[in-house]
């Protein structure tokens, strides 16, 4: 048909015709022919084209078909014109009834009385000829129209959308209730109905128990959980910072070097600072020093001292950034059983940071490293010496110590603050996190989580010698459970520790790096570790130990089932 030609070719009307044998409607073995158009009216629809006649005679006493009536033409036509016969208003004549005057219009809206569905229109009936000279011919042609259905195409039936169902009294005031509470991190993440009770009905099911689910049922952002009502740090160091720039005190003639102990003490690990007499009224003739890990600390008493940093030498936060580094570089965590893969975390992450092929989410991951390690020298303890080479090296006071905190947390909660938007921003996005960021995201999660963590084991025994406020620890093991909790939340049914680094999409996600390949299986070998050690993790870790840790290890061996199901182990 898509030959020009083909409308051309007056013997080619096999698509528009039944094969022989078969009735109008392709129903075979129905005992008759029919010719669609008879011997006299082809022309008034196609010119010069001759159909054969067909032999129907042996129908005609068929008592089975009902009466047909006529059609009508409109007012004004011209049968003898075959274009207005065959376009005007699609209406044509019956051939052999033209000595018929027709009676009815074919879109007549009478629905004839036997079962013709409302959605149609049906030709009506037309008065039958009194006449009993009526040929069985023109009764057999009638049957055959009463038989045509026209379908209307212009329907005044409206289209209405489709309506939710309307929600119950009581269903109403819950879902209002919801909506003011908001919905907790697990079902905002996975994007389900969230109930408004403490702990919601998803979160018990997850966490296997209720007392469990109220630690995992968060409904506070990130971001406000950090910063509503509590304060993590210690209030007082703004103050003692302004008492010694409002201080008159000239500084002494000699310099002394400031710098944080490691295992690289070299020339780059110091910095020059000149010191003042200065006396804080808080100032004790003793001070405490704790030492703490994760499983307890020790206390210990030396002699305080009353001196403060010159406010013109003090350091800028980026040059203790660096001298922290060079000195804490290879510095073990804190953490006990994560302290192993904490490690391997932040080798990662540090390449990461520095591959210089082009990474996602590169930004964002340099900021998780340097908020975990402001929180480091915030709680680490500077030494002063009175030259590089000399052997004796003192503590810095606690006015001193007030002073390099000050500078940190000026210039780590502006950080916090964009991490932790620009995470939520991700995390909650209505498309997901993205194809290229599930490896970043999981390592930013683990950074943090961390730091964290790392800063409860510092708080811990602080609290409990009463040197600072409970509340403080509680926020710090708050915020800890938030991000375990977003981080269950992403990675209930599949791990980046499973990620074959092999196929071409892993590999482009670490940049095609060998050492970043290398430092990401150095997390699988630390994770599995940490697996055998999980019995020794404490009761405040026990959320992160039933989401996080025993379901690593179930994904982790059916991926190991899978691989071997498949033939690659």
């Amino acid at each position: 048909m898509e030959n020009a030609n083909f409308w051309d070719d007056p013997n080619n009307y096999s698509l528009f015709m039944p094969d022989e044998g078969l009735d109008l409607f392709g129903d075979p073995n129905l005992g008759f022919d029919l010719d669609l158009f008879g011997d006299a009216g082809l022309d008034l629809a196609l010119n010069n084209i001759s159909l054969p006649v067909l032999d129907y005679s042996s129908t005609i006493q068929n008592g089975a078909l009902m009466p047909s009536p006529a059609l009508d033409l409109p007012s004004g036509s011209d049968i003898s014109d075959p274009v207005a016969s065959a376009h005007r208003d699609n209406v044509f004549q019956i051939p052999g009834s033209s000595d018929v005057q027709p009676q009815s219009s074919l879109w007549t809206q009478d629905t004839p009385k036997d079962s013709i569905p409302q959605s149609t229109i049906s030709i009506t009936d037309r008065d039958e000829s009194p006449s009993s000279t009526t040929s069985d011919r023109e009764s057999l042609k009638r049957r055959i129209a009463e038989s045509v259905v026209v379908f209307s195409v212009t329907s005044d039936l409206e289209i209405k959308p489709r309506k939710r169902k309307a929600f119950s009294k009581l269903r109403k005031e819950e879902v209002s209730l919801n909506r003011l509470i908001g919905a907790c991190i697990q079902c905002k993440i996975k994007k389900n109905a969230c109930t408004f009770g403490l702990p919601c009905n998803q979160c018990i099911k997850r966490a296997g128990s209720a007392a469990l689910g109220q630690v995992l049922c968060m409904r506070q952002s990130l971001l406000a959980t950090r910063f509503d009502h509590i304060d993590l740090f210690t209030p007082w160091l703004q103050s003692v910072s302004k008492d010694v720039e409002n201080s008159k005190t000239c500084p002494s003639s000699e310099s002394s070097y400031l710098y944080f102990p490691g295992s690289n003490e070299t020339p780059e690990a110091y910095i020059k600072v000149r010191l003042i007499d200065f006396e804080y009224f808080r100032h004790m003739s003793s001070r405490l020093i704790i030492v703490m890990d994760y499983f307890g600390a020790s206390v210990s008493e030396v002699p305080g001292r009353q001196c403060a940093i010159y406010p013109r030498d003090l350091p800028s936060v980026g040059t203790l950034l660096r001298i922290h580094s060079v000195t804490k570089s290879d510095a073990h965590p804190t953490t006990g059983p994560f302290s192993g893969l904490q490690k391997a975390v932040r080798n990662f992450s540090s390449a990461y940071c520095g591959c210089p092929k082009d990474v996602p989410m590169r930004a964002l991951l340099q900021k998780c490293l340097v908020i975990q390690q402001l929180f480091q020298m915030y709680r680490t303890m500077a030494f002063i010496k009175s030259s590089m080479q000399s052997s004796e090296k003192e503590m810095v006071s606690s006015t001193i110590f007030a002073q390099i905190r000050h500078l940190l947390v000026e210039e780590l909660i502006p950080l916090e603050v964009q991490v932790f938007s620009a995470l939520e921003n991700l995390i909650y996005d209505k498309d997901g996190i993205g194809k290229e960021n599930p490896l970043v995201t999981w390592a930013c999660l683990w950074t943090l989580i961390f730091t964290y963590k790392e800063h409860m084991v510092f708080l811990k025994p602080l609290a409990e010698l009463k040197l600072t406020r409970e509340a403080r620890y509680h926020l710090n093991q708050h915020i800890y459970n938030t991000l375990t909790s977003m981080y269950a939340a992403l990675y209930k049914t599949t791990s980046p520790l499973t990620l074959d680094w092999r196929t071409a999409e892993i590999s482009d996600m670490l940049g095609r790096d060998l050492e970043l390949i290398r430092l990401f299986n150095d997390i699988k070998t630390e994770m599995y570790w940490f697996h055998a050690a999980r019995d020794s993790l404490l009761e405040e870790d026990s959320l992160f130990k039933s989401l996080v840790v025993e379901n690593e290890s179930k994904l982790v061996l059916a991926h190991i089932k899978a691989a071997k199901k498949k033939g690659i182990l």
